[in-house]
């Protein structure tokens, strides 16, 4: 059994003995990732938001931080078990899209590892979350 977080965007894995505990850790990360968003754990190694973009999000009466707007990026975090993977999956489904249409995978990838012109700078969080629970993992067997 396995763990893939955020499927087609890190395609990082932890691997685990029994579906069951794949299961517990999964919905483990999803808390994780959420707290880490809602915290803002990895904010001090984070490029600040752009300026303009912070501004404009104060306008709109969109939250400040981090990998939040409206919050609804980090309400679709979840785990589900997926046959064609033969795991479990935390991130998002990949059908589910933004208002706009974009995918939200997409968005995550971007917020995750950046844009290739740097106008959005990396901010990892599934990798440093993932790491995270590895070793809490690892320290309790």
């Amino acid at each position: 059994m396995m763990i893939r977080m955020l499927i087609n965007v890190t395609n990082e894995y932890i691997n685990f003995g029994s579906r069951f505990d794949a299961a517990l850790v999964a919905q483990l990360s999803v808390k994780w990732l959420v707290e880490a968003i809602n915290r803002q754990w990895f904010a001090s190694k984070w490029e600040p938001l752009n300026p303009k973009y912070l501004a404009w999000k104060a306008r709109n009466n969109l939250d400040l931080r981090l990998w939040i707007a409206t919050g609804w990026l980090r309400d679709n975090i979840t785990a589900y078990w997926s046959g064609s993977a033969k795991s479990f999956v935390v991130g998002f489904k990949p059908y589910q899209r933004l208002d706009n249409g974009f995918p939200l995978l997409s968005l995550a990838r971007v917020l995750e590892f950046g844009t290739q012109d740097g106008a959005i700078p990396p901010r990892p969080l599934f990798r440093p979350v993932l790491s995270a629970i590895e070793n809490a993992v690892k320290g309790a067997m």
